[in-house]
């Protein structure tokens, strides 16, 4: 692993245009479940209910309860986490000049509360609201929605969740309801930010793809867009993905684990090169 984290570090070093592409393992070391796999949330309730917004409708109106707990498994993960050594990493880069831009399937903010400076979130954001009415947009700070979460353990029936839908998710501008504004199984992810994403991966020259398993499309056509465009990828995963094969440097570990010793490395082939960071 040691050669591979300096070729890593070479590559950056010497590329004009970098840009990462993430996914749901660099959450998962910050404590945050992944929704596939073994350990995912799709193992306890079913992706066919609770990953559409019919499904999740009619939890809400037969299975109150199962509702409330799945909620509360799936949203309580995201405020309790905090960005790890690989998001600290990321924003060091960013900041620095050399991180042009994250492109991210993840819906929490770990990467912006690192002080990564340019990110896309193409599945949405957990923390922004949507408007169903008039499609206005907001943000809610985590304080809030600790706060909803604690009120939510206390409901029992659907008349206590219609009550906490009053008092949380009605529009500011129309009144209207409101739901988080993430990208649930059979919608479409914006297509604005998905071009841009996809802009940002043909003008790069070097494309660092963390924790994704490539399998969720059209997301997992980003790594391609580059790839296409004559860019290096270097794949930094524990496991074999569907985007392995096209990649130029592959690092089997974790993200918190390896882009600090890339960072460690950079600054050895170059020292000083994050001089001013530590002013």
């Amino acid at each position: 692993m040691v050669d591979e984290i300096r070729q890593a570090a070479e590559l950056i070093l010497n590329s004009k245009n970098l840009v990462a592409f993430a996914g749901a393992g660099l959450s998962q070391e910050s404590g945050i479940p992944t929704f596939r796999g073994d350990e995912g949330i799709w193992k306890q309730y079913l992706p066919i209910i609770f990953g559409n917004p019919a499904g999740l409708f009619s939890a809400f109106v037969f299975s109150p309860g199962k509702f409330r707990e799945f909620v509360l498994a799936a949203v309580g993960a995201f405020v309790s986490a905090e960005p790890n050594a690989g998001h600290q990493a990321l924003a060091l880069l960013s900041r620095s000049g050399f991180l042009k831009n994250v492109i991210t399937q993840n819906i929490d903010d770990l990467e912006q509360r690192a002080g990564v400076k340019d990110v896309i979130q193409l599945h949405g954001n957990i923390y922004r609201m949507r408007c169903i009415s008039c499609k206005q947009t907001w943000m809610v700070d985590r304080g809030q929605m600790v706060k909803i979460l604690d009120e939510l353990k206390g409901t029992d029936t659907r008349a206590d969740l219609i009550a906490l839908g009053k008092k949380y998710l009605k529009c500011p501008k129309c009144g209207g309801w409101s739901r988080p504004d993430i990208v649930l199984f059979g919608e479409s992810i914006d297509r604005e930010d998905y071009y841009r994403a996809a802009e940002m991966a043909r003008s790069c020259d070097l494309m660092l793809v963390l924790g994704t398993s490539g399998v969720v499309y059209p997301a997992a056509m980003i790594p391609n867009y580059g790839r296409k465009a004559g860019a290096k990828i270097i794949e930094v995963n524990p496991e074999a993905t569907e985007l392995s094969r096209r990649s130029d440097l592959i690092i089997r570990a974790g993200s918190a684990v390896t882009l600090p010793r890339i960072i460690d490395e950079m600054q050895k082939i170059r020292p000083g090169i994050f001089q001013l960071e530590s002013k």
